[in-house]
């Protein structure tokens, strides 16, 4: 379900935080996350698992994730990201929205 801004009602602050963190488009582990958010390395592990099964993260080895497309989807939604952190390598929001547009737009015409 869904709330009033489209996003689902069960994700947390430290969901979005791990999203951000995984939005530079790198494979990492919960401890890197962790480390990197300054947040426990368990506390991550449990909401990778909410986020996989919400299908905003995948896991692509044993201990590794990485974002999907549905959760760059919704991070270039929040309002409250920053543009100047430019966590996407570098890119605007805009330029992201994009590119996933473009995407799908390639995925249709096959």
């Amino acid at each position: 379900m869904e709330n009033d801004t489209g996003h689902p009602d069960w994700l947390t602050e430290m969901d979005k935080e791990i999203i951000n963190v995984l939005g530079t488009n790198l494979t990492l582990t919960p401890s890197i996350i962790a480390e990197n958010i300054d947040r426990s390395r368990e506390g991550v592990g449990n909401r990778l698992n909410s986020l996989q099964a919400g299908g905003l993260v995948r896991k692509v080895d044993r201990g590794k994730y990485e974002i999907t497309e549905e959760g760059l989807k919704y991070m270039t939604e929040w309002a409250d990201v920053d543009d100047e952190y430019k966590p996407w390598h570098g890119k605007t929001r805009e330029e992201i929205k994009k590119e996933i547009e473009e995407r799908n737009s390639d995925t249709e015409n096959e």
